[in-house]
């Protein structure tokens, strides 16, 4: 049994804590505390529920990732109507045409149509075109895409080098993916894994040519988007 000791007015003998040749003698009783020790333990065991309680009650949110790939080849020609992307929206001027007009000297296997974005003047640095999350909370990360630049030569375009920025923006910072467009002869896929939990993405052409001596009338070419909205 628990023990502690309190002093009294009138002194008493505790024959037993005597041991043979040893009494202890003074103003002293024994007192048991085990109705304080369960006292205190029934309170700290209260505290452990509230405070179990609370985390339950502060948990994360449920979010759920969900994956989207975007081709072009069963749209039809013309201004992107109706909008492909699910849960994202658009913004600029987006057009879907064919590879033999807009990239004529590629040759393509899987599909005959593509994404493009004619840039009248790159060297404006609003000249560009956008995707971005349809209101409320979520967010989307990229995944990756196809892209290039054509320029017109005679009744047709064919894709020549050129320097593509993408931006991941949201309300904290934004997120670059730089792409050196080299191989002209397909569309060049592009990693796009480092823009994540962003609000939009910003596709602009910043140098075109050989020797970068293109400013005027490039095209963006785009295909197979791929990305993830996470809902929350």
């Amino acid at each position: 049994m628990p023990i502690g000791i309190s002093p009294l007015s009138q002194p008493r003998i505790f024959d037993g804590l005597s041991s043979p040749g040893c009494r202890i003698k003074g103003p002293w009783v024994l007192v048991d505390n085990s109705f304080l020790l369960t006292q205190l333990n029934m309170k700290l065991s209260f505290l452990s529920l509230l405070s179990a309680a609370a985390g339950v009650a502060v948990a994360a949110p449920t979010e759920s990732t969900k994956d989207h790939s975007v081709p072009f080849n069963n749209r039809a020609l013309g201004p992107l109507k109706p909008n492909p992307f699910q849960g994202l929206k658009y913004k600029g001027d987006w057009q879907v045409g064919r590879y033999s007009v807009q990239a004529s000297n590629i040759k393509t296997t899987s599909g005959n149509k593509l994404l493009f974005y004619p840039m009248t003047n790159i060297t404006d640095v609003e000249v560009r075109g956008s995707v971005s999350v349809d209101g409320g909370k979520d967010k989307f990360n990229g995944k990756s895409v196809k892209l290039g630049c054509s320029v017109k030569n005679g009744n047709k375009k064919q894709t020549v080098p050129c320097d593509i920025q993408i931006t991941g923006s949201n309300l904290v910072n934004q997120k670059f993916v730089s792409v050196k467009y080299t191989d002209t002869k397909a569309l060049q896929t592009v990693d796009l894994d480092d823009l994540y939990l962003v609000d939009a993405l910003f596709f602009r052409i910043k140098s075109a040519g050989k020797d970068k001596e293109l400013t005027e009338d490039i095209t963006l070419l785009v295909d197979d988007f791929k990305y993830a909205i996470e809902s929350r």
